[in-house]
């Protein structure tokens, strides 16, 4: 999935209106703020972007945490040996 997203975060033109919702657009707005001459608000622009795409994977990352380990209880097995039913 991440080779597939890289793809495509490559493939979309910087100038479109899909390229703000790649999640490394952030990165290509603070690498021109570094080495091109900066815009008026590709800094703030980068930074906004990434702290929004930094929460979003963060709060997925956990509830996919939460979903994968969460704690199942299971009920005694029936005739299963070395298990006393009291």
């Amino acid at each position: 999935m991440l080779l597939a997203l890289m793809a495509v975060q490559l493939l979309v033109d910087p100038d479109s209106s899909y390229a703000g919702l790649m999640p490394l657009w952030s990165t290509c707005e603070l690498t021109g703020y570094a080495l091109d001459a900066p815009t008026a608000n590709s800094l703030s622009n980068g930074l906004g972007h990434f702290a929004v795409t930094m929460v979003l994977c963060s709060l997925a990352a956990w509830g996919f945490g939460i979903l994968r380990l969460r704690t199942r209880k299971f009920g005694p097995t029936p005739g299963f040996p070395g298990i006393s039913s009291r």
